[in-house]
């Protein structure tokens, strides 16, 4: 149960409780004074003071509990907000936790592929790190972002896929290039 629906439930208990004790100190002020009529022949006692002014306790103090519990309706419903604003920072912690899930696994898997291309020349690292970073890069693509000439990029590369690192597939009149190991 929500605190927006505890709210309604106590607004209707006050509401509830406050006509209860409107009644029971409308019939009680009512037989007082009509016992007072009958006896004395008026509402007035021995003391000169009106029986309709006499102050009953047990009704005010039963009003001063459904005045406090219609505030307290009156809190819960609109103005206490904690129940979303917890919500909203579980939402928000679930997603930094997911976030640094992500991160310490992209982490790990960087740490790997460095381990990895740790075997390699500088110009295959070049490659090897290229293809990684776009994966099914082409050929073509993969000889700019190299700086390599067309030759020595596919000397490399043949090299690279018979070793089964890596593995080309037939773009067109370019080859696409992906790496055969994931990391």
């Amino acid at each position: 149960m929500n605190q927006k629906q505890l709210g309604i439930i106590v607004l209707i208990f006050s509401l509830l409780l406050g006509i209860l004790f409107l009644f029971h100190y409308l019939n009680n002020l009512q037989n007082i004074a009509e016992f007072m009529r009958l006896s004395n022949g008026t509402c007035f006692n021995e003391q000169g003071e009106c029986l309709h002014a006499k102050p009953d306790y047990v009704a005010f103090g039963g009003f001063a509990v459904a005045i406090f519990l219609l505030g307290l309706s009156i809190y819960l419903i609109f103005l206490d907000k904690t129940q979303r604003l917890l919500a909203e920072q579980h939402k928000e912690a679930t997603h930094v936790l997911k976030k640094a899930e992500e991160l310490a696994g992209t982490n790990e898997k960087k740490e790997k592929f460095n381990a990895f291309l740790e075997g390699f020349d500088e110009k295959r690292k070049l490659i090897l790190k290229a293809i990684h970073e776009q994966e099914g890069i082409q050929q073509s693509t993969l000889k700019y972002r190299t700086g390599m000439s067309k030759t020595e990029l596919s000397l490399l590369l043949k090299e690279l896929e018979e070793k089964g690192i890596i593995m080309r597939e037939d773009s067109g009149k370019t080859k696409k290039v992906y790496l055969k190991k994931v990391l």
